[in-house]
C-alpha cells in the first residue's frame, strides 16, 4: 500500500514556486528527521485507459514511464483519500512481457483479459482494449526523510495542453499506513516553511490533465 501527502504550490507564492523548491532543497531537516541526498529525475509518462474510462472510473490509473532513460509500467489502485493523505495499492515493475501479463492481472476485472504487448506500451500505441490518453513530463528532486520517508518535488508539465508548470510536493511513508503519524508531521512543518502557500492536491496528475484535455477541447 502506498500512503503519500500529495500537496500543490500555489502559484502566487513570493518568489515562485522554485524559489520554495530551492528553499527544501537547503534543509538540513524535516519534522526532527534528517533530509538525505537530492536525486534528480527525468520522467516521461503516457496514461491508458479504455475507451470508455473504465479505469478513471473504478479509481485506477495506468502509466508507462520512461524514468531516466528505463522503461517501467505502473498501476494504481485508490484505496481513500483524506484531504492531502491517499493511500493506493500501487504496482510497479521494469517493462518486460512477464511483468506486463502480471500487472494487468491486478486489473482484469476492470480492463479484460487482454492481452497486453509490453512492445506496444513502450512505444506509446493502443494495446488490448487500452488506448494512450495523456502524457506527462515531470522534473523530479528526490530527497529521503531519515529511513521513514521520502520528499518529492515535482515540476509537472502536459505537452500541448498548457504552457505553464505545475508544481507539487509529495511525501510517501516508507512504513505503511503506519507511517500516517510522521506524514501529517512532516506535512505541518512544509506549510511552516512555505508559510502557508500550500494546499492538499485536490487531483491526481492523471486527473489534472485530463481536466486540462476537456478544458482545451481536446480528445
Amino acid at each position: 500500500m502506498e500512503v503519500e501527502i500529495k500537496l500543490n504550490v500555489k502559484p502566487a507564492i513570493v518568489g515562485g514556486p522554485i524559489m520554495l523548491f530551492t528553499k527544501l532543497t537547503m534543509q538540513p531537516q524535516l519534522a526532527g528527521f534528517p533530509l538525505g541526498d537530492i536525486t534528480k529525475h527525468e520522467i516521461m509518462d503516457m496514461y491508458y485507459d479504455t475507451a470508455d474510462g473504465a479505469l478513471a472510473k473504478a479509481g485506477a490509473g495506468l502509466r508507462s514511464r520512461i524514468q531516466d532513460g528505463v522503461p517501467y509500467l505502473t498501476l494504481k489502485i485508490g484505496r481513500y483519500r483524506d484531504g492531502s493523505l491517499t493511500g493506493r495499492e500501487e504496482f510497479e515493475e521494469v517493462l518486460t512481457q512477464e511483468r506486463v501479463d502480471w500487472i494487468m492481472s491486478q486489473a482484469r476485472d476492470i480492463v479484460g483479459e487482454g492481452p497486453f504487448s509490453a512492445e506496444d506500451f513502450h512505444a506509446g500505441k493502443p494495446t488490448g482494449g487500452l488506448i494512450p490518453i495523456l502524457i506527462v513530463g515531470t522534473a523530479r528532486l528526490v530527497r529521503p526523510i531519515g529511513e521513514v520517508a521520502e520528499l518529492t518535488l515535482d515540476m509537472i508539465e502536459y505537452p500541448g495542453l498548457t504552457a505553464n508548470p505545475f508544481f507539487d510536493i509529495e511525501v510517501e511513508s516508507k512504513a505503511g499506513k503506519m507511517g500516517e503519524r510522521i506524514l501529517r508531521s512532516v506535512e505541518t512543518e512544509l506549510y511552516n516553511l512555505a508559510e502557508g502557500n500550500l494546499a492538499p492536491a485536490a487531483l491526481s496528475k492523471l486527473e489534472r490533465g485530463l481536466k486540462l484535455k476537456e478544458k482545451a477541447g481536446v480528445r
